[in-house]
């Protein structure tokens, strides 16, 4: 009988901290969520959220840009809690396009020593990073640009020299020396417009928001 009464109170007890966490998530992400929301009232930014089955976030419209910010799982709704997510935020405009070439800035690529295999390493790697827009790599060259504390932490690649100095003004390459979000972004300027991207966190501090749109603003800036 004793030994019965201890696991009732071990069960209650866990059931109690359990239920206690789960509110006090809730309570913050509502909090989070009420917060970028007021940020996108004070800018004059419209705010959609996304719910759908196994997705959902929220997406910016600002004035000429647009900001996504999903959370994906690729299990169905009864699994969802088993399923590992996946965080993709991107922030695009077509306001401004590279109409020859493309530049890329993104995490710096550890170097491999090995003259050919070296190239075809990174030529991989480039084609993973740009997606859907992989063709583009063979014709990027990496570009020394920005002070030894960007160069420490990110590389430029571009078709040409001039559009990577244009693009990597003083004030952008401020902004990515002081980054403070968990994921280093990836910007591309193309054709296409201009595409800055982030995984691996769920974006959802105020902080990380005005952080990424300020670089996409700075990007539009420079041309």
């Amino acid at each position: 009988m004793e030994n019965l009464l201890t696991s009732v109170i071990i069960i209650f007890f866990t059931v109690a901290v359990a239920a206690l966490i789960f509110i006090i998530v809730g309570k913050k992400k509502r909090e989070k969520k009420v917060a970028i929301l007021q940020l996108a009232q004070q800018n004059g930014w419209r705010y959609e959220e996304i719910i759908r089955e196994q997705q959902e976030g929220y997406i910016l419209h600002g004035e000429g840009w647009t900001l996504e910010a999903l959370t994906s799982s690729s299990a169905s709704t009864s699994e969802a809690g088993s399923s590992p997510l996946t965080h993709e935020n991107k922030w695009y405009t077509d306001v401004v396009t590279l109409q020859d070439g493309m530049v890329m800035i993104g995490k710096k690529l550890p170097q491999v020593p090995f003259g050919g295999i070296s190239e075809m390493v990174m030529q991989k790697a480039l084609r993973l990073m740009l997606g859907s827009q992989g063709e583009a790599a063979m014709g990027l060259q990496e570009v020394q640009a920005g002070r030894s504390a960007f160069r420490e932490r990110y590389s430029v690649w571009a078709t040409s020299a001039e559009a990577a100095e244009k693009t990597l003004t003083y004030e952008l390459e401020n902004a990515l020396i002081k980054w403070q979000g968990k994921a280093l972004p990836l910007l591309k300027l193309s054709g296409d417009g201009v595409e800055i991207s982030t995984r691996e966190f769920r974006l959802e501090n105020v902080e990380d928001v005005e952080a990424l749109v300020n670089l996409g603003k700075l990007v539009i800036g420079a041309y």
